[in-house]
């Protein structure tokens, strides 16, 4: 079988959840915990720049991107 290239921690997160019971077979107080356990990680950000631009979209106007 062909993998679709993934990050590291997504194919972790894809092979952690091959076993049952899936998320869709638990109970909703259950199942509200592994989405709180699986989100609660650290989360790596890369900075940016973020600028705003006026475009001029022709027939409709300007716009605020």
């Amino acid at each position: 079988m062909k993998r679709i290239s993934l990050e590291t921690a997504a194919i972790k997160f894809s092979d952690d959840n091959l076993v049952h019971p899936r998320i869709y077979e638990l109970p909703p107080t259950e199942g509200r915990q592994v989405l709180e356990d699986v989100q609660s990680g650290e989360v790596g950000q890369s900075s940016v720049t973020i600028e705003d631009q006026i475009v001029d979209t022709g027939k409709w106007g300007k716009i605020n991107v």
